[in-house]
Formats: structure tokens, C-alpha cells, sequence
């Protein structure tokens, strides 16, 4: 059976806040791993922990080309 990787998911958003862990279990199982994407520092410690909490689910950081004149270099 081939399992999809979801490559761009946003488990770490606030509309997660009351269920994320029902929801990334469910994802998993079904799913090989998902890559959860943080956009700023909030959303980037959030995704931090769910890579850490969970085997399948990789945390990454970036900013998005629109809004990348709203960040400075530090």
C-alpha cells in the first residue's frame, strides 16, 4: 500500500487549539508523516512540539514571499 506524506500542513494553527492531538493522530493514520510548517515564532515553537511529540510529524520554518517585508533579519 503506498502512504502520501502530507508535505504542507498547518497543525500548528490556533483552530487546532482545542483537539490538535485528535486531529494529527487521525492524520497518521493514514498518512506516512506529515511536514507541519510554522509561519512565525508562535506557529514554529507549536510545531516544534508536535515534532517532538509525535514520530511522523516534521517541523519546518518559513516566511511566506508576501509577507516577508514584515520581518526584519533577526
Amino acid at each position: 500500500m503506498v502512504r502520501l506524506v502530507d508535505s504542507h500542513a498547518h497543525l500548528n494553527a490556533r483552530d487546532y487549539d482545542h483537539d490538535r492531538e485528535a486531529v494529527v493522530e487521525a492524520a497518521l493514520e493514514t498518512l506516512a508523516c506529515v511536514i507541519d510548517v510554522g509561519t512565525d515564532f508562535e506557529t514554529a515553537q507549536t510545531s516544534l512540539a508536535l515534532s517532538r511529540a509525535f514520530d511522523r510529524v516534521y517541523s519546518t520554518v518559513g516566511v511566506s514571499p508576501h509577507r516577508a517585508r514584515a520581518h526584519d533579519e533577526s
